[in-house]
């Protein structure tokens, strides 16, 4: 067995973060953020709340769609591939577990 080491054709990476509840993966996420001045971290909430005390700890405030339906998910995926949000380069989707559970119901 050997390894490679992934090389970034795109000039973007895909991560998925995983854990229990409580161990910082949203706090993690939020790093991401390039520049508080204009914030280009885009954040798909599917828990409800809790981004205003998570913002206040990384120091800025991302752009956040509150999603609780299909219709959301859709709206902010249109409006990124149409590019009405040039400025964010990077999605959180916070979380999937919630998102894959809202796209089930």
């Amino acid at each position: 067995m050997s390894f490679a080491q992934p090389t970034i054709e795109s000039g973007t990476t895909n991560a998925l973060i995983y854990g229990p509840s409580g161990h910082g993966k949203t706090t993690g996420a939020g790093t991401a953020c390039s520049d508080k001045d204009n914030p280009d971290l885009a954040v798909l909430n599917t828990e409800g709340g809790g981004w205003q005390s998570i913002a206040h700890g990384l120091g800025y405030v991302p752009f956040v769609w509150d999603i609780g339906s299909r219709a959301d998910i859709l709206q902010a995926y249109k409006e990124l591939e149409a590019g009405q949000h040039p400025h964010i380069k990077t999605v959180l989707i916070d979380s999937a577990t919630d998102l894959a559970k809202l796209i089930l119901d």
